[in-house]
């Protein structure tokens, strides 16, 4: 009895002490996996010749994943039917539905396709090669793509090569061979066929293999490549550019007003009457430029038959005939909406420049009642000179240099002589003076003119611009309320300074200051030397658009007719880099720019 009980107490205590020992520790997990999967066997072996099956077989040395395979693991020349890529353990195993082509040189780029099961590490620039006939293509193609007009890389684009003997292209086919790039923009083709291509490249946004020049971003060759050996350091530029044909999309009345809506940017138009004597009215652009906005500003009561001429931003243009009709409405006519940019200047150099937008076309301008107010008892006019409209008469440019002595010493009266002064600004509208038309404008402007209209001018020492009450007079005889904006000098040591030399054969060219947000705030034309003064501290580049054809204007081209955009330079200093820096109260330069 006690030899019984004394086993099954020391068998108790034994498994309590494994259990615990068990309980106290656990296994440690060892370092990271950052190894990619090895590819240990392949079927068809890299390079293989004479092979027709339809079932390519990967195996690695140890279990894998796919991600994303249709879109990382790219397989040229492009499979012409469906085809399934799926793992088991440590295989990927491709199955493909179309025989594949004859005497043809097949390559597979895997990317990113395959990672290990746990860590996503994916094998480094693996591919495979094989041919259907007996001899396996070799020639290669390599280059960069990247933004045109930013001179950032180009990541992720497909880059894509069509045969010239085939009719097929970018705008209506998936290519050929097609490639990726690198998160650097470079890309190659491998194991290509001796042949003439034509290379393009674009932001596959839909990942159809076609070109949208709506929506996307995308590069071109002017000529094709003859490819008999290998080529390197290939340039594609990106850029955006709606290449779509112009059309009219529809022509309708829209409460007041008549409206012509395109599929695109309208860039400029001309206007014709069916007859010649016809009156035509007042038009302007919609914000986004897709549509032209028709006033009826003289009561037209039949229906006007135009001739209107659309051109795009790349000059290509569409006749179409419309039959302007306003119908009767209740609805209240679009407010005239007024905006002013701000004045900023030096007391060394004191300029007045400022852009006045305008949300209908502006027909009467009273110059009376803007001027330049140094202080409470001084004022300085303006003329025609000062003023620079756009042709639908929607903005205004007022520059006006002033005397810097005008802020040193104590102010003098000088209030404008002529009080009476009034400048017409359209033919077709003739409408007679504010003293008269005031009264008879319809309600929505008189609903502009409330209490606000009625304020006086402030009685301070700060200089400023004065535009007095119905100082501009819209198509519609709105008139503007009463509006001050104040002149803010710039203290020079809180700004910077930046020298520029140019070296150049080229005779025509804009030279472009940008600021990190991609923004021009400064330009120079054809300029061999100059200084940009007065420059806000921060970080630039500078840009050189070259006019090569000397039209002054920088051409983006036109893919539909193989004409490349213009050159674009960046000024890059000693250490490779494109950014300038530039900090308060310092100069920067001569910065020597060679193009």
């Amino acid at each position: 009895m006690y030899l019984k009980n004394n086993s099954i107490g020391t068998l108790f205590i034994l498994v309590a002490f494994l259990s615990s020992c068990a309980n106290k520790t656990s296994p440690t997990g060892g370092p990271k996996d950052e190894d990619p999967p090895v590819l240990e066997l392949s079927v068809p072996e890299n390079k293989a010749l004479n092979y027709t099956d339809q079932k390519i077989t990967l195996e690695f040395d140890e279990y894998i994943k796919l991600n994303n395979p249709k879109e990382e693991i790219i397989i040229t020349p492009r499979l012409l039917g469906e085809y399934e890529i799926k793992t088991k353990k440590n295989k990927v195993i491709i199955q493909i539905e179309d025989t594949l082509l004859s005497n043809t040189t097949y390559t597979l780029s895997f990317r990113e396709g395959i990672q290990d099961l746990n860590e996503g590490n994916s094998p480094e620039n693996l591919q495979l090669a094989f041919s259907t006939g007996d001899y396996l293509d070799s020639l290669s193609i390599s280059g960069n793509v990247y933004h045109l007009l930013t001179n950032a890389p180009g990541k992720n684009i497909t880059i894509s090569l069509y045969d010239t003997e085939d009719t097929l292209d970018v705008f209506n086919s998936p290519p050929i061979y097609f490639t990726k790039s690198t998160a650097k923009g470079d890309f190659i083709f491998n194991n290509l066929k001796n042949g003439e291509y034509n290379i393009y490249a674009i932001n596959d946004k839909n990942k159809n293999l076609i070109l949208e020049s709506k929506n996307e971003t995308y590069a071109y060759l002017d000529k094709s490549v003859r490819i008999d050996s290998n080529l390197f350091d290939i340039k594609l530029p990106l850029i955006s550019l709606d290449v779509t044909p112009l059309e009219l999309q529809s022509s309708r009345t829209r409460g007041h007003y008549f409206v012509l809506k395109y599929n695109k940017y309208v860039s400029s138009f001309e206007l014709n009457g069916l007859d010649p004597q016809t009156e035509i009215p007042p038009t302007s652009f919609s914000e986004d430029h897709r549509e032209i906005i028709f006033y009826n500003t003289n009561s037209f009561v039949d229906s006007l038959g135009l001739i209107i001429q659309t051109y795009d931003t790349i000059n290509n243009s569409v006749v179409d005939t419309a039959y302007v009709k306003f119908a009767e409405t209740k609805r209240d006519r679009t407010e005239y909406d007024i905006a002013y940019s701000k004045i900023t200047t030096t007391k060394e150099s004191p300029l007045i420049k400022l852009e006045v937008n305008f949300s209908k076309p502006t027909t009467i301008l009273h110059s009376d009642s803007i001027f330049f107010e140094v202080d409470s008892v001084q004022q300085i006019p303006l003329d025609t000179s000062n003023f620079t409209w756009n042709i639908q008469h929607t903005q205004l440019t007022i520059l006006k240099q002033l005397d810097k002595k005008l802020f040193e010493a104590p102010p003098v009266a000088d209030v404008p002589s002529d009080t009476s002064k009034n400048i017409a600004l359209s033919k077709p509208l003739k409408t007679p003076d504010k003293r008269k038309t005031l009264g008879q404008k319809p309600d929505n402007s008189l609903k502009q003119d409330s209490t606000k209209a009625k304020a006086s001018p402030p009685k301070n020492n700060d200089p400023r611009m004065y535009f007095g009450t119905a100082a501009f007079l819209s198509v519609e005889q709105d008139s503007s309320i009463f509006n001050t904006e104040k002149l803010t000098f710039i203290n020079p040591s809180s700004m910077g300074i930046i020298h520029v030399q140019v070296d150049t054969g080229h005779p025509s060219y804009y030279i472009q200051l940008i600021d990190n947000k991609g923004s021009v705030v400064a330009e120079r034309y054809n300029e061999k030397k100059f200084t940009l003064d007065n420059t806000k501290p921060g970080d630039y580049e500078i840009r050189v658009l070259i006019d090569r054809n000397q039209d002054n204007k920088w051409n983006i081209g036109d893919v539909t007719k193989s004409i490349l955009p213009e050159p674009v330079h960046f000024y890059t200093s000693e250490e490779g880099t494109t950014k300038l820096t530039l900090r308060a109260n310092w100069e920067l330069g001569p910065i020597k720019l060679k193009f």
